[in-house]
């Protein structure tokens, strides 16, 4: 689609090393304060406070929002093969993935349920980051998590209910979607309509936009891992319960991939992770 942002400002070469720094380690200090927050959960505990979750992932999808345009949204929204596909691995092929995954490391019955949920639930925001940072199609990866999300307020709890034999999983569902418009479409709104009505001004802060979402992500994960630790730590099984949380992404992730390049999207398409 056509509507790209305006022609971006450089920014000053300090600032440019200390961004390209950021972003392009983004992994490796996403799992240095994961570290942190798990064996000193004191260092992080104030980032686990929800207004501080909350503010993080409203700068994320503002950072987002700046990075995106009218006509590319309206473009993602277009694409109702790929975000079918998308549907149908968050609430398909991830779930059936998480229960395989636990069936085989013989995870207890509460475990079992932790896992079986995490593949239940719906794509994070974290994926619109490194679609960004990947150069991929962001506003598509935008459009397919706003999707499932929504979604998931069905589908969730109906999964749990099907693969958990009978298990109840009540979702509030008008806190999620309060959740979604307060926590995601505003800010993401936000910061397409500035773009529209300021494209100088935005055309100047946009190179700051992915080390601006790379920090926020940072937050969100120091303060997952320091409210965690105990669980992640002390646990009899803890290692049960970082190999069920990671395997199914890295399953998922690969069929997903495959499954992409046979619906032959645009290449900035197949980096846009929607799970």
């Amino acid at each position: 689609c056509n509507g790209g942002p305006p022609p971006r400002k450089e920014l000053p070469a300090a600032l440019q090393r200390v961004c390209a720094l950021l972003t392009r380690y983004s992994p490796l200090w996403a799992l240095s304060v994961a570290l942190v927050g798990v064996s000193r959960p004191s260092a992080f505990c104030p980032l686990s406070a929800l207004p501080v979750v909350q503010r993080a992932l409203a700068t994320l999808m503002l950072a987002m929002g700046l990075s995106t345009t009218p006509a590319e949204l309206a473009c993602a929204v277009g694409e109702v093969r790929v975000l079918g596909l998308n549907s149908l691995c968050c609430f398909g092929l991830m779930p059936l993935t998480a229960l395989a995954v636990g069936s085989a490391l013989k995870c207890d019955a509460e475990m079992l349920t932790g896992v079986v949920l995490l593949g239940a639930v719906s794509g994070g925001q974290a994926s619109n980051l490194f679609a960004l940072l990947a150069n991929g199609d962001a506003a598509l990866s935008v459009v397919a998590t706003t999707t499932t999300t929504l979604l998931g307020v069905l589908a969730t709890p109906c999964l749990a209910h099907l693969l958990l034999g009978g298990v109840s999983i009540p979702v509030d569902a008008t806190g999620v979607l309060r959740s979604v418009a307060s926590l995601v479409l505003v800010p993401l709104l936000f910061g397409v309509a500035m773009g529209l009505r300021l494209p100088a001004l935005v055309a100047r802060v946009a190179p700051l936009c992915p080390a601006v979402g790379v920090l926020s992500t940072l937050v969100l994960v120091a303060g997952g891992a320091s409210s965690s630790a105990s669980l992640l730590v002390a646990s009899d099984g803890a290692w049960r319960a970082h190999a069920a949380a990671v395997a199914p992404p890295l399953a998922g992730g690969a069929v997903a991939l495959a499954l992409a390049a046979l619906a032959r999207p645009p290449a900035r398409g197949t980096r846009a992770p929607p799970i």
